[in-house]
Parts: structure tokens; sequence; C-alpha cells
């Protein structure tokens, strides 16, 4: 029987079964002299750990990708995101301030865009596991040492200036919000 022949999903399952098993008796040695049964098995018993340790590896790739992602598994579970995409934090910030990501990426100096995205490098520093040259990037090309200057200032003005710290504390509430909402999507996604 082919696959063409199947017309339901048993007579699939059965034709998997058979193909299966034809492997199987490939890949057995036949009536042979003991050593070379034994070189046998060691050869698919060295393929198979050859597998295994490039699953391994490809397992722990994607494990890396997923938490750069903000994202942890645990007992093969999805449990959500940990951290937010810097990407997250820069449309929370260019929402709350009414300004365009595109004025965020500029060299433009002016006072407000350049506070703006002073305090959108200072959240992406403290909410996500990026690097400063990676934060850089993301703010059209900047240098970390200027990603660096925006996080200290705007930490230094946390301090002294009650309207900067109230902005930070509502979008840090904002970024909480949306962390909490990925979070309950991916459980009701995998729940």
């Amino acid at each position: 029987m082919s696959l063409q022949e199947c017309t339901t999903a048993d007579d699939v399952r059965k034709l998997a079964q058979r193909t299966l098993e034809r492997h199987r008796q490939m890949m057995r040695p036949a009536a042979q002299p003991e050593p070379i049964k034994k070189i046998a098995v060691e050869a698919e018993d060295g393929y198979f750990a050859s597998l295994s340790r490039r699953l391994d590896a490809l397992e722990k790739s994607i494990q890396t990708v997923l938490n750069m992602c903000g994202v942890e598994i645990k007992t093969g579970e999805m449990t959500g995101p940990k951290y937010l995409l810097l990407a997250d934090i820069r449309n929370v910030v260019s929402d709350y301030y009414g300004v365009t990501l595109q004025e965020l990426d500029q060299k433009s100096q002016a006072i407000k865009i350049a506070r703006v995205r002073q305090i959108a490098c200072y959240l992406c520093r403290l909410r996500t596991l990026r690097s400063l040259p990676e934060i850089g990037r993301m703010f059209g090309g900047r240098d970390h040492t200027t990603i660096l200057h925006s996080v200290n200032k705007i930490a230094d003005m946390r301090k002294t200036d009650p309207i900067i710290d109230s902005d930070l504390i509502k979008l840090e509430a904002l970024l909480d919000n949306l962390l909490s909402e990925r979070q309950g999507a991916m459980k009701n996604a995998t729940g």
C-alpha cells in the first residue's frame, strides 16, 4: 500500500509502522560473525550519541534565543516572558510623550526629544538584559557611551526632579502591565 492509497488515518499509521519496521530490519546486522555485529552496534551507538549531542546543542541554542527574547522555559512549559523587548519600551515611551519612533532615532538634540530618548534608554537598560551597544543600535546607531550618559543622567534626575520621577513611575507601571498581559496571554495559549 502506498501513501496515495491510504484513505484513513489508521491506514497512514499502519503504513508508517510498516515503513519504520522495514528500516529497522535494514539497520540490524544480519547473521554475521560476532565482531562484525559489535562494530555495527558501536557505529550505530556512535551515530545516535552524535545525534543526541547535536540535539542537546540545538536545545541550548533555542533556550539562549528564548532567554534573549525574555521567555523562560521550565520543565518543558513556557511560563511567559520575563523581560520586555527594546521595541516595547520604545513604543510605550514614544506613546506616553507623544513623539514618533523616527524622532527618537534622529540625531536631533532638541531638549524634548533628547530627554524622551534618554528616558527610553534608561528604561531599556533597567528593564532588559540588553547591552549598551545593543540599546544604542536601537536608538539610531548611538554609541554605547551616549547610552551610558543617558542612563546616568536620568538616574540622577530621578533623585532630584519629582516630575521625571513621577513620569518614570507611570511608565514603569505601563511596562509592568504590558509584561503582565504578555505573561497572561502566554499562559492562556499554553494552558
